[in-house]
């Protein structure tokens, strides 16, 4: 291979990272979040878990009886739980309830779950050929189709279960179940208790704690909830977090609790407390090992409510929550969380450090980026007045950096921009070392608008 000396650089950002030291961590899995709503095909007290792929697939139909598509009121508040993590885990907040059932000949059908969602089901029995064709529909679309001779050997499927007797006759027709019921929805602090003990028996990294602030029993079940993770954590010897909305300022955030104060819309419909608080535990649950969340882009997020000014926003920071905010382009990004990494230990210990320290540099690197492609590249000229622009745009990258308590001991005057020569410039974030448990790391950021580098 050739090499041009000096290298040609197409526009970009160019990253050198030095003395990196080995950075060890020992989670539980990640992308795991836990929450508890009502569903309208369930089984009582069975925890539903839901893999991103079949749920942008509609391969989970059968296990939430809910597609892709907004067609169930509880649909958004799963696609927000959905969007940032890797497995869902759905307690149902339903007690009691019934499933769908229909009897066709001799042969009863039943749903696998009860709840509403099972009278949209629909059972086709025709012959052709000799053979007997069996399609199950749900919401009018077939799900499952077994081709049979007899009854014999037709099997139960995900979604209804059949019970006839020997040498049962087939009866050509459709049939739809009914009676399908979700029973009902109790207060959430009132199924509380079975949530937790659910939560106990599962493995997850994040717990949406969705309780309404409305609900009267909202005190009582923070006040409960944060002993009992605090319990949990201690019994397992691990860090789990959770996630939870707090309007009257009840408790700052800390290792394992981040409380929200502000809703959103998602992809334009409004979320409520409960939703926000699902969104949230989604991505917070989806952020890597090596990822903080600090300063990411919420990209199908819009219309942040309530909006802070800067003296608002250092107090709140100060006093230890996590916030949301939104620019003049409608950008919504996470200005701090500390509680993106979950370690394994319960003091702040090597791995914590080391990693918070790649996920600085990681968040840093991607915001670099963001704002170049965004707002410099092909827009902004190769000129002092342009160099200076970036500049002062990183500046307050910085600044909001700092704010966040993420970059210890560093000062906005280690970025220095440098002219480099006809068509090429570039800005150098040096030497930024970052001070971890074991070691440091030389972080250069270099951007140029193309040429020579």
């Amino acid at each position: 291979m050739a090499f041009v000396n000096p290298p040609q650089r197409l526009p970009g950002v160019y990253h050198q990272v030095e003395s990196v030291v080995r950075h060890l961590s020992s989670v539980p899995a990640r992308g795991r979040v836990m929450d508890m709503m009502p569903l309208d095909w369930f089984i009582p007290g069975e925890v539903v878990d839901i893999h991103v792929r079949e749920w942008l697939s509609n391969e989970a139909l059968h296990k939430v009886g809910m597609t892709f598509t907004p067609d169930f009121p509880n649909n958004l508040s799963l696609n927000a739980l959905m969007d940032g993590a890797e497995l869902g885990l759905i307690f149902p907040q339903n007690t009691s309830g019934a499933p769908a059932s229909a009897t066709h000949g001799d042969i009863t059908i039943t749903a696998r779950k009860h709840g509403a969602a099972g009278n949209e089901i629909t059972v086709n029995f025709i012959e052709q050929g000799g053979l007997f064709t069996v399609t199950t529909f749900f919401r009018g679309n077939p799900q499952v189709i077994q081709r049979v001779e007899s009854l014999d050997q037709l099997q139960d499927n995900p979604f209804v279960t059949f019970d006839f007797a020997v040498n049962t006759a087939i009866q050509i027709g459709e049939v739809m179940l009914t009676g399908g019921d979700s029973g009902t929805v109790p207060a959430y602090s009132q199924r509380m208790g079975a949530y937790l003990e659910a939560a106990m028996l599962e493995d997850w990294n994040v717990i949406a704690f969705s309780i309404d602030p409305a609900d009267p029993g909202y005190l009582q079940a923070i006040n409960a909830f944060e002993a009992w993770l605090d319990q949990f954590n201690t019994d397992i010897q691990e860090f789990r977090k959770a996630v939870l909305f707090n309007p009257e300022d009840l408790s700052s955030d800390n290792i394992f609790i981040s409380n929200l104060r502000q809703t959103a819309s998602f992809d334009g419909t409004p979320l409520t407390p409960g939703d926000m608080v699902r969104y949230d535990a989604g991505h917070s649950a989806g952020a890597g090992a090596n990822h903080s969340r600090t300063a990411d882009r919420q990209a199908r997020l819009s219309n942040l409510q309530p909006r802070y000014n800067i003296r608002q926003r250092t107090n709140f920071m100060n006093r230890g929550f996590l916030l949301y905010d939104q620019d003049l382009h409608g950008i919504v990004t996470v200005v701090r969380d500390i509680g993106s990494f979950v370690s394994t230990s319960l003091t702040r210990n090597i791995q914590f450090t080391d990693n918070r320290t790649m996920r600085t540099i990681d968040a840093w690197l991607r915001a670099v980026n963001t704002l170049f492609r965004r707002d410099f590249k092909g827009a902004v000229d190769d000129t002092e007045e342009g160099r200076n622009l970036f500049r002062c745009a990183l500046d307050v990258l910085a600044m909001r950096f700092q704010e966040s308590g993420l970059i210890a001991g560093h000062s906005i005057d280690k970025i220095t921009v440098n002219p480099g020569g006809f068509r090429t410039w570039q800005t150098v974030y040096e030497p930024a070392v970052i001070p971890t448990a074991v070691d440091t790391l030389d972080m250069i950021t270099r951007i140029t608008w193309g040429g020579i580098l």
